[in-house]
């Protein structure tokens, strides 16, 4: 049986701007929280050379200074809680700045 590896996939591709000189990514992933966790773990061991970020990881985040490239894997939100994550978490916050240099 034939099985797409899109996340290998993903993440030489990531990893190919990364050598171009790119250093901050952003994955999102479904709204399972499962999915999410599984696909963060697989981020943290098969990008071994990044600092790989979840949403609850503002200080590692802070921590890099960019020295090595940055993955963040956020869960998909529904809209109207995207709102509410902002208030309650200010990673969100931080991760617009960066967006927005």
């Amino acid at each position: 049986m034939f099985r797409v590896e899109k996340t290998s996939h993903m993440f030489a591709a990531i990893t190919k701007a990364a050598d171009e000189g790119f250093n901050l990514f952003i994955l999102l992933t479904t709204d399972n929280t499962l999915l999410q966790r599984q696909t963060y773990k697989r981020a943290t061991e098969d990008l071994e050379d990044f600092c790989v970020c979840s949403e609850m990881d503002e200080i590692k985040f802070i921590n890099n200074k960019m020295q090595k490239p940055v993955l963040i894997v956020l869960k998909r939100k529904k809209r109207e809680s995207v709102a509410k994550m902002e208030k309650q978490h200010s990673f969100y916050r931080l991760l617009q700045k960066v967006i927005h240099w």
